[in-house]
């Protein structure tokens, strides 16, 4: 199992480090979760239209589209019985968490169940399909090894799996995430008011990430990215001062 995914390693580590979405694995969130889940925050501009309440213009938004290789709109915010109808039974679980953060309009920790499951993408022309669920719902769904020949492309790669999103994405080589690796790796950050995709009413961000320019090390995850509703607010998790004490 391990040899069969050593091609996406890279890829899965780079992109795992750089997630805007992530998990504490403690009960509650600790000031080094936040510097962790926040570091790829600190140079990506997510300015939204009155700080966060809105994505912008109804004929600016990003579109979910059918795509060549998989139905996105299937599994994105699906419960999991749902999004298993499409993808089968995982392959692999991870443990469930209980504390899950958004970035929009702060970046803030709120109580949740949530698990990851991976599921085997050969069915869907891709090589592996990384689902995390919250609250029994695909929050963000990471689409791993493309089919494509040549170069990598980023449009072409969005094109594959149903997404046009109208905005410039932040790009940037991650060099200092690989310490002593000399692969090439990219990364394109859609924040979101870059990606403008409005799914079921919930805005989204999306990740796309490759190593070498290889396809089949490449990666696309879209998260959701939405403000908090009161369900999640009333859950709000505070998050707690390691290594420090507060000054008087």
């Amino acid at each position: 199992m391990l040899d069969s995914q050593m091609p996406v390693l890279a890829t899965l580590l780079a992109s795992s480090l750089l997630s805007p979405l992530a998990c504490s694995l403690s009960s509650e969130p600790t000031a080094q979760d936040t510097k962790i889940s926040g570091h790829a925050e600190e140079t990506i501009t997510l300015q939204l239209e009155a700080k966060g309440s809105r994505v912008g213009s109804s004929d600016s938004l990003g579109r979910l589209t059918k795509g060549d290789v998989v139905p996105l709109a299937k599994i994105l915010n699906r419960t999991l019985q749902e999004a298993e109808k499409v993808l089968g039974e995982p392959t692999d679980r991870g443990s469930g968490r209980i504390s899950c953060v958004r970035f929009v309009p702060d970046r803030v920790f709120f109580k949740c169940e949530q698990e990851t499951r991976v599921y085997d993408g050969s069915k869907l022309n891709l090589k592996f399909v990384d689902v995390e669920y919250e609250d029994g719902r695909a929050a963000s769904v990471s689409l791993i090894g493309l089919p494509g020949d040549g170069p990598f492309d980023l449009e072409r790669a969005l094109s594959l799996v149903g997404l046009d999103l109208p905005g410039e994405p932040h790009h940037k080589q991650p060099t200092e995430f690989l310490p002593g690796d000399a692969s090439d790796v990219r990364v394109w950050d859609f924040g979101n008011s870059a990606a403008r995709l409005l799914v079921d009413g919930l805005q989204h961000r999306v990740q796309v990430s490759v190593v070498d320019s290889d396809w089949a090390r490449a990666k696309i995850k879209v998260i959701v990215n939405h403000p908090l509703n009161a369900d999640q607010t009333a859950r709000i998790r505070p998050v707690s001062r390691v290594g420090s004490e507060a000054k008087n």
